[in-house]
């Protein structure tokens, strides 16, 4: 059969094992395994071990109670290389016996898991893209919504980025996009806050339960930081070095939409482009 599969009796000890389910798992075949064997072995982590088999039991229970079916799940373990694998595990009671199926999914989870990365994440600087930014957004929008929370959008653009481009080339370019991003990404300590990359040269920051004072302090970590990499850009028309510019806009949200906070936030962008760049507007022209 394309699973493995292993047959225990009431004292524990594993009576059968097929061929797949000796190449899945590190244990010599010719020598006799039991449950404490098998737990140990796959879950080295103490509590965590302690907890799978507590549900593995339980679940055991259940079926013999019911239609002896055990669901499946998947479950993290160790394989025969020593490398972590994850398994469909699953089974059927009979008796004070079972038979577990253990298919391998590793391969699968790791393609979705790829592809969630590629629709949700920016392939060229690995932070958000503008999909995930945009479901964020809404999501953040209706919980700031229900507890009269502040939530503050931040628009940053580098300045003179094509500038830059044609003074340095495109993967000169495509490295410095990388280098911004992480900067900003560092500089964004909680959990919850969120850099996406908006498009071109162009990122958003979100940052729920912000109001205006913590967002300027903010900006003006953002700042020093990306003045801190002291990246050269002699295309610039500010500075000999890379600098960018902020809008910010920061709101309780009341019966306006998610909208509102972008088109103030892009607002005040254009008018930190407008008045010299290199600086961050909150609707009062701040120069950082």
């Amino acid at each position: 059969m394309p699973i493995g599969l292993a047959m225990v009796n009431e004292k524990d000890p594993f009576y059968f094992r097929n061929h797949l389910f000796n190449q899945y798992f590190p244990f010599d075949p010719e020598q006799p395994l039991n449950m404490q064997t098998w737990w140990e072995t796959i879950c080295p982590e103490p509590d965590f071990r302690q907890q799978i088999s507590r549900f593995w039991n339980e679940e055991i229970h259940r079926a013999r109670a019911g239609d002896g079916i055990i669901p499946r799940q998947e479950l993290r373990i160790i394989s025969t290389a020593g490398t972590e694998r994850i398994m469909l595990i699953g089974g059927i009671t009979f008796g004070d016996q079972f038979l577990a199926t253990f298919e391998d999914r590793t391969e699968h989870t790791q393609k979705q898991e790829q592809l969630l990365s590629m629709a949700f994440f920016d392939t060229l600087t690995g932070v958000a893209n503008r999909r995930h930014f945009d479901q964020s957004l809404e999501a953040e929008w209706r919980r700031a919504q229900r507890q009269h929370l502040s939530l503050t959008l931040m628009m940053i653009d580098i300045d003179f980025f094509k500038q830059y481009n044609d003074t340095y080339g495109h993967p000169a370019g495509d490295a410095c996009l990388r280098t911004v991003a992480q900067c900003i990404k560092a500089q964004l300590k909680r959990s919850h806050d969120l850099l996406a990359r908006y498009g071109g040269e162009e990122f958003v920051c979100l940052l729920p339960d912000c109001d205006a004072a913590s967002a300027r302090i903010k900006a003006q970590e953002i700042f020093q930081a990306i003045a801190d990499l002291a990246v050269p850009h002699k295309g610039s028309l500010v500075s000999e070095q890379l600098t960018i510019s902020v809008g910010l806009a920061s709101l309780t949200p009341d019966i306006l939409d998610s909208d509102q906070l972008m088109r103030i936030a892009d607002h005040n962008l254009y008018q930190a482009k407008r008045n010299g760049r290199n600086r961050t507007n909150n609707g009062q022209d701040l120069l950082c």
